[in-house]
Order: structure tokens, then sequence, then C-alpha cells
């Protein structure tokens, strides 16, 4: 891996637009390539062998993937990082309300089966194969958006009364006491997952304790704007 361009997977794949069907079958190669990984590990997740799983040739896949390399980047870019709650509305009348309403859509997303099965493959690897650590650290540093605990504090005020530095600690210890602990249980498989009402009031807890770590001067606005 490129560990000087983390972000070079965008570049590449912004090339040339998706053909009709594209989209598919990326998707197709994607699910044989974690798969692969999880059976075989990093080392010997070779084009070959994604290829024969989802059921193409090699040209074709190198059609879609120009490379190992963006094929594994795209696959954490696409599977592990990206998050569709940036720009949620909170809902809820008070920063607790709110704040809850956002971890527990976030955990939903993070807590998806499919994406702890690749994160379990991708931990696995981390001290077999340091240039994935790289990458993804790399790509956090780059990529501030990847996340929205940030956007939604900024939203709720905190800005104003914390630096940048303190708002992202702000916002990796709200991750840690919510959705961080529980994906660590459910990662770890060290004892049953939590049922939906036990993880909201794990959730719920978590909030209450971050706002009382980190109180708000002044009521936050009704407005998410």
């Amino acid at each position: 891996m490129d560990h000087t361009r983390p972000t070079c997977l965008c570049r590449a794949i912004g090339r040339r637009p998706p053909a009709p069907g594209d989209a598919g079958r990326k998707e197709r190669v994607l699910d044989a390539a974690v798969a692969v990984l999880q059976e075989h590990g990093y080392q010997a997740t070779s084009m070959d062998r994604i290829a024969a799983l989802c059921g193409m040739s090699k040209k074709t896949l190198y059609q879609l993937f120009e490379s190992r390399q963006l094929l594994f980047e795209s696959l954490l870019v696409d599977r592990l990082f990206n998050s569709n709650l940036i720009d949620l509305e909170l809902q809820g009348a008070t920063p607790r309300e709110r704040l809850s309403f956002g971890m527990r859509h976030l955990a939903a997303e993070l807590l998806a089966p499919k994406r702890l099965v690749l994160l379990r493959a991708v931990v696995s690897e981390l001290s077999r194969v340091p240039e994935i650590a790289t990458f993804m650290q790399g790509y956090f540093v780059d990529n501030s958006r990847v996340f929205p605990l940030r956007s939604w504090l900024r939203r709720l005020g905190y800005d104003t009364i914390l630096t940048a530095e303190e708002l992202d600690t702000a916002s990796e210890h709200l991750f840690g006491m919510t959705v961080g602990l529980l994906m660590l249980g459910d990662l770890a498989q060290c004892k049953p997952s939590k049922t939906p009402e036990a993880r909201r009031a794990f959730i719920e807890s978590g909030v209450t304790l971050f706002l009382r770590a980190y109180p708000l001067p002044v009521p936050a606005s009704g407005s998410d704007s």
C-alpha cells in the first residue's frame, strides 16, 4: 500500500464515471473480497481468488479496480469508514435527547453484521500487515468528516466553548462511552450482544455521563442548522 497517500483511492476512483452496472458488480467484488480476506488473510487475498469467487474474469475485475491495493482501500472506505449520518437531523428537545438519537443511529450503522464481519477480519490482520494500520490512520487524519460526532457537537454549540483539539477529544470520549464500548463487546464476543432495549439504555446513560463531563453553558438552540 502507498503509505504516504492515504486518500489516493478517491482520486483513482474519480478517473472515470462508473458505467451502467458497475455499481452492482463492484458490490459483488467487495462481498467476495470480504469472504476471501476472512478465510485466507490479507496476504493471500489475491485478485484470482476474488475473481473466481464472484464469478467474473480477471480482466473484468481489473476494469473495476485497477489494482489489489485500490480494491482493498475501496473495501475499507466503502464498508468500514463511510457514514451516511453526517447531515442527520438530531431530533429531541434537549442536548441529551438529540445526542442519544444520533448515537443510536450511529450504533445501528457501525454494529451492522456485515460491518462487524469485515472489521474482525481487518483487526486480525493489523499486527501482520502494518500498512493496513498506516492506511487507516492516514485516512482518519485526512478525512475529518468520516464520522459525524464532531459535526453534531458543533451543531449543539460545543465549538463556542472548546478548541478544535478539545472538540476532537470530546468526540472520542462520546464515542468511547457509548458506541465504542458496544462495538468492543460485539467484536470480542466476550458477552452476549445487548438487546435493542439494553443498547438504547446503555447509549443514553453514556450520553448522560458525557454531558456531565462536558456541560453546555447555555441551552442548545432548538435548530440543528
